[in-house]
């Protein structure tokens, strides 16, 4: 038996440290502990999907824009007239008609616009404005063979409308008439129309 006392003991060794872990056995870093990017760095490369894609949207963009252009262009050029013409107890007997073509006419320094189609490819209903004498309308039959007029004077309750837009060959006319008056030879005439940029 041994007369040293545990406190004439030698003291053991602290055990030594861990060594530090190899830089690839490391977790990654929190994204706030990472370096900022390169600002200069090239961005990645597009796959060729995404670049396609792009460009499809790129020409939908064109394009669109582009088809509303030509869609009002060609609503703006456009010759549109719609209305009726009803004649009743005339020498020329009954008709009606509805007058859904019209083209400008100038006559005599008037500007006028002629409405519907006859049989021999005239047209119906001639509406003018006359400086002096206001507004005037000649009214055919179908057949062509008989003519009618009507003159603002002779009839309060015509009301005509006639506006031009443009010059030159370029003149376009737009307005309506409507009204119901007697014819001079007998009969009753009832016009309702309009037109634009005939």
């Amino acid at each position: 038996m041994s007369d040293r006392s545990d406190d004439d003991r030698p003291a053991e060794a602290a055990p030594a440290p861990p060594a530090p872990a190899d830089d690839a056995a490391r977790p990654p870093a929190d994204d706030a502990a990472r370096p900022p990017a390169d600002p200069t760095a090239a961005p990645p490369a597009r796959s060729g999907r995404t670049v396609l894609q792009v460009v499809v949207m790129a020409i939908l963009g064109l394009a669109v824009p582009l088809a509303g252009v030509v869609v009002a262009a060609r609503s703006c050029n456009q010759t549109q007239s719609a209305g009726r013409v009803e004649v009743t107890g005339s020498p020329a007997g009954d008709w009606q008609a509805r007058l859904g073509a019209c083209r400008s006419a100038l006559d005599r320094g008037e500007r006028a616009v002629e409405l519907g189609r006859r049989d021999d490819g005239g047209p119906l209903v001639r509406i003018a404005v006359d400086p002096l004498d206001g507004p005037v309308v000649t009214l055919w039959n179908p057949s062509g063979d008989r003519t009618f007029e009507l003159r603002g004077g002779d009839c309060p309750a015509l009301r005509v409308e006639l506006r031009s837009s443009g010059d030159g060959d370029g003149e376009r006319l737009g307005g309506s008439a409507q009204g119901t008056c007697p014819l001079a030879a007998g009969g009753t005439v009832t016009l309702g129309v309009w037109w634009r940029g005939c």
